[in-house]
């Protein structure tokens, strides 16, 4: 870690984290004129302030107040730090970025966008309480920095932070802001003022924070938000925004169990489009499909959910008691993500149609829904696609063509009056029997041959009459 030198405005690097002295972070909106590190190294003070006046007098400035304020020999600004040409330390540096933040003396939050009057500040001082008549912070949640992925690690991870505006002036405290900041952002206070561990509160809701944020670069929409899971990944730049956080989400689910992080939805926009897919995969392609996720809350310790684990099949869900699958509205399924929203009860639960031998995608993605009664009727183990490519649909579309379908013969073992069910527990093959349409599946299926009992599903008047039918795949 490169830390500059308020005094003597010169780079010194800390190797291991015991060796790091105090230092004051900078959190700001990059523009132009900012100083890199091949600026800071290379050229003299004065060319700085020739060259890159705005850029160098935010770097400046940020020193003097460490130094003046804060009595601090050492500060960091993102800009001049981090040598970005290297790859190499480009990844190290995103990937401890949360921890450099957290582990700040103080942090100073730059908002170059917010011009108040000059007797704004002192003739109307920011209210501690959420007016929303209040002029100054009426302005302040209109700042841009409020709208970027990169500084939502940044308001979360310092204990300490005071604002200041475009001519520097102190505009208050995380503490002493934290009312409307928690309104501009929907993160909690607790949180916000370390009295509750980021850990306790659900994948969902922290990815809501970042629904509404930007990053000029597509990836980072993805890598900005490591720190707040606290998990690492390799950095590929070209990848493109989707696959980002597509990877970023198989890092997620590797470290909890907490299935929240499938409670996400098409935005209506999109679902009201004729040419959206009816399949989707398990993973959101981006944070901004988890904008009404904010209120999600989890029902307990993840670690007791449902298992998840990648396989080449898809996502593998091991589930435990009272987690599974459901049977939906006719040809779905629903599974119990074992998670509500706040105040309210009920279970939240995705749609699911089967497609294989336990194999299953996600449907209706524009719904989540919502109920406490629902029966568990699946306990057994699925996989479920992790996305849905445009080239999937089309084999999707036709997973059922060679099915056989016993619709037919249920309803003659309905209309003989015999009092005869299906029993489809007893399936050597459970896995290829779709309930939900009454098929057994031949999708990805192999050779053997599976029997369906029809037997009374209590005393009734047909005895102990049985009928069994035998059914060949090849």
């Amino acid at each position: 870690m490169r830390l500059i030198n308020t005094k003597t405005l010169q780079l010194t690097e800390f190797m291991g984290d015991v060796n790091v002295p105090p230092y004051a972070i900078l959190s700001h909106t990059w523009e132009d004129q900012e100083i890199t590190f091949h600026d800071f190294t290379r050229l003299s003070h004065a060319e700085l302030f020739t060259k890159k006046p705005h850029g160098f007098a935010k770097v400046v400035t940020t020193c003097r107040l460490a130094l003046e304020r804060d009595n601090l020999d050492w500060a960091w600004v993102d800009t001049c730090c981090i040598d970005k040409s290297s790859s190499a330390e480009l990844t190290e540096a995103i990937n401890s970025m949360f921890t450099w933040y957290s582990k700040s003396t103080i942090c100073y939050v730059y908002l170059s966008d917010f011009h108040p009057h000059p007797t704004a500040l002192s003739d109307h001082p920011p209210s501690s309480t959420n007016k929303t008549d209040d002029p100054v912070l009426t302005h302040l949640s209109q700042c841009k920095w409020f709208s970027r992925g990169w500084t939502l690690q940044e308001l979360i991870a310092p204990q300490r932070i005071t604002f200041f505006t475009s001519s520097w002036h102190p505009l208050g405290t995380k503490l002493s802001l934290s009312t409307h900041l928690s309104s501009i952002t929907k993160i909690s206070q607790p949180i916000l003022l370390y009295t509750q561990s980021l850990s306790s509160i659900s994948v969902a809701q922290r990815m809501s924070w970042a629904s509404s944020r930007r990053t000029t670069r597509p990836e980072d929409t993805a890598y900005s938000l490591l720190g707040l899971f606290s998990v690492h990944m390799p950095l590929l730049y070209g990848e493109g925004g989707t696959q980002a956080f597509i990877r970023l989400q198989e890092e997620i689910i590797k470290e909890t169990n907490d299935l929240s992080l499938f409670a996400w939805k098409i935005p209506p926009s999109l679902a009201e489009q004729p040419d959206t897919s009816r399949y989707w995969g398990v993973l959101s392609p981006a944070p901004a499909y988890f904008a009404s996720s904010h209120d999600i809350e989890l029902w307990g310790d993840p670690m007791h959910n449902s298992e998840c684990v990648w396989t080449s099949r898809g996502l593998k869900i091991t589930p435990v008691a009272g987690g599974g699958l459901s049977f939906g509205a006719r040809p779905t399924y629903l599974l119990n993500l074992q998670c509500h929203r706040k105040d309210k009860i009920g279970h939240l639960w995705i749609l699911l149609e089967q497609h294989g031998c336990d194999v299953y995608v996600r449907v209706e993605a524009h719904l989540i829904r919502e109920d406490r009664g629902i029966f568990t009727h699946r306990s057994r183990v699925i996989y479920i696609k992790k996305i849905v490519t445009e080239g999937n649909v089309k084999s999707l579309k036709e997973s059922h063509k060679y099915a056989v379908d016993f619709t037919s013969v249920i309803a003659t073992m309905k209309t003989v009056n015999m009092g005869l069910y299906l029993d489809d527990r007893i399936l050597d093959q459970e896995g290829y029997w779709d309930h939900q349409r009454s098929l057994w599946l031949m999708q990805g299926g192999r050779n053997g041959r599976s029997i369906l009992r029809f037997g009374p599903r209590a005393v009734t008047g047909s005895g102990n009459l049985e009928v069994w039918v035998g059914c060949d795949v090849y």
